[in-house]
């Protein structure tokens, strides 16, 4: 008789928390996710929600590496240019297959 053996390999991602409380404009919001995650690139990274697109889709300047990215009291965002920036950075976290990414 022969015994199978099965092995499994996970990947444990490191989760990133941006903490969005204080943040009342896209400025503030771009200056906590560099604060906070500390991208490859930061130097470079356009810090508006198209730069992120290309970090979190394509691995551009800004780019986190793989990990759970979590935003959490995201309230203040909805004001930000009358809620357009919160849904098209929703837009960006449907779209993003390597980084889960979250709002809350």
């Amino acid at each position: 008789s022969s015994d199978l053996i099965e092995i499994y390999l996970v990947k444990v991602m490191r989760t990133i928390i941006v903490d969005c409380e204080n943040v009342r404009t896209e400025v503030d919001f771009w200056s906590a996710y560099i604060r906070t995650v500390k991208p490859d690139g930061a130097q470079f990274f356009g810090r508006n929600l198209h730069a992120f697109e290309d970090a979190v889709l394509g691995g551009g300047p800004g780019w986190p590496g793989e990990c759970h990215l979590h935003f959490v009291n995201t309230r203040p965002l909805h004001s930000i240019e009358s809620g357009r920036f919160l849904e098209m950075l929703r837009g960006v976290v449907q779209r993003s297959a390597w980084i889960k990414i979250c709002i809350d």
